[in-house]
């Protein structure tokens, strides 16, 4: 037996031990109103509105586990799964006051699972590109044009738009590291389920965090390559000097990209 199918195993076994609560719950009840048949309903010494909101609370939560346990096991770090989709779709398949890990596992590989990859590199993108402008205002046209690529590269050096928050700036440093690990997939470091952040978790999270020292110029080293510094400005301008023009290219292109 495979770690996932231990996990779905026993995800399925608690259910089973929460049904088993229910129908005792519910078996109390019926033997309190059969037998204290004059008794007024609220009477009943046996609730089991709140056992039920517990059973939902416990389906909720068998789902969030074996997911991202599933997730962990396939060494998957890098995806987003929308619970609240992946919720109601194992509503249509089991119902909305049932569960079952395999159905569960099932929706999953369907969903994204089988296309990890690519799914993981969409997300990626989409938060990387909340540090780029991707449109500006042409005087000659006297109007608003898309950013060209090589207008936010500088030889080896991205120049990125992304405010930080000197009292906040875990924002800034959650949306970088998307930019990071853009950078890494597109050097062919990592691939995109898989991609790290060595500049931002060391170099970026101590210094703006524990140093509170947010603007200028973040120094990184041989572990944070290809990124070599990042210098954030006051203005929004985010220069990132790589090891290599033509990565640098690449990564506008992407981010521009559509």
């Amino acid at each position: 037996m495979s770690e996932v199918e231990f996990i779905l195993k026993k995800a399925d076994e608690y259910w089973l031990g929460v049904k088993s609560v229910l129908q005792t719950v519910s078996d109390m009840r019926a033997d309190f109103n059969q037998n204290f048949y004059c008794a007024e309903s609220w009477q009943n010494p046996i609730p089991d509105l709140k056992i039920y909101d517990w059973a939902l609370s416990v389906r909720s939560n068998l789902i969030s586990f074996v997911t991202s346990r599933v997730l962990q096991l396939m060494d998957i770090k890098n995806l987003h799964v929308d619970m609240e989709e992946i919720s109601a779709l194992l509503n249509d398949e089991v119902g909305e006051n049932n569960f079952d890990a395999k159905t569960l596992f099932e929706i999953l590989k369907e969903k994204y699972l089988d296309n990890a990859e690519e799914i993981a590199f969409s997300q990626i993108l989409d938060k990387a590109r909340r540090c780029v402008n991707d449109r500006v205002y042409d005087d000659e046209i006297e109007g608003w044009r898309p950013v060209k690529p090589e207008e936010i590269v500088k030889n080896s050096t991205l120049i990125l738009h992304r405010y930080a928050d000197e009292y906040y700036p875990q924002a800034f440093i959650d949306d970088f590291s998307a930019v990071e690990k853009l950078i890494r997939i597109i050097a062919g470091k990592e691939t995109a389920i898989k991609a790290k952040i060595p500049f931002t978790s060391t170099v970026l999270f101590k210094e703006m965090v524990f140093d509170r020292n947010i603007w200028g110029k973040h120094q990184g080293n041989l572990s944070t390559y290809p990124i070599m510094s990042v210098t954030v400005h006051k203005n929004g301008k985010v220069k990132v000097r790589l090891t290599s023009s033509t990565i640098a290219k690449k990564v506008a292109e992407k981010l521009l990209e559509g």
